[in-house]
């Protein structure tokens, strides 16, 4: 295996496993329990990743903000960011607080023009005017996330912010829950076929 596994090269080894053992190849559960061990791993680094966020339509990776009036809604991955970490078309934006904008700008909800300040809130931040002009692709949040889920067909490779040995451990976390294959072709197995498949199972979630 590479250095840098990818979600196929994860799966490959899943596909192996779960075939042998009689089952059918069901590539949306390995991904479901691929974005279940991401989210575990994600629960050990309370630190996050660095990473960033836009709400470029056309970026199907980054673009996950979502840009409404002078409201901006934060994505679910995104864990934090520092005050110095928002930019409206390339130009930092200052904090400010509601309580601050009221006061300097009592009518800063429903103006427009080009942003130059933002507050925070519980779901994302809202900016000091509604963005006029183009707005797509003008806002970047750069912060601390979890790691991306995978959906089928992207680019992204999530893997890529992991070692090697915990690449390989997100196949192992999607062997040690799989299903397990009691009967194959209208033919139930030994009790000692199950009890391997247990103990494989067991394996894979003690690595």
């Amino acid at each position: 295996m590479p250095t840098s596994s990818t979600v196929s090269d994860v799966l490959k080894l899943v596909t192996a496993f779960y075939v042998k053992e009689g089952a059918a190849d069901d590539r949306a559960l390995y991904l479901t329990l691929l974005n279940s061990a991401l989210d575990e791993i994600s629960l050990h680094i309370p630190e996050g990743f660095d990473t960033y966020w836009n709400n470029d339509s056309t970026d199907s990776t980054y673009g996950t903000l979502t840009l409404s009036g002078q409201t901006v809604t934060f994505p679910s991955d995104l864990r934090n960011f520092s005050r110095d970490s928002v930019l409206w078309n390339g130009n930092q934006l200052n904090l400010s607080s509601i309580q601050e904008m009221d006061i300097a700008a009592p009518e800063w909800r429903g103006s427009t023009g080009t942003p130059s300040a933002y507050m925070r809130t519980i779901s994302g931040i809202l900016l000091d005017v509604e963005p006029s002009g183009t707005t797509d692709a003008m806002l970047t949040i750069y912060g601390k996330g979890c790691l991306p889920h995978y959906e089928d067909g992207e680019s992204l490779n999530p893997l890529t912010y992991l070692t090697l040995h915990h690449q390989l451990g997100v196949a192992d976390y999607i062997i040690a829950n799989l299903p397990i294959v009691y009967e194959v072709g209208g033919k139930v197995k030994s009790d000692a076929a199950i009890q391997s498949m247990r103990d494989a199972r067991a394996n894979a979630y003690r690595r």
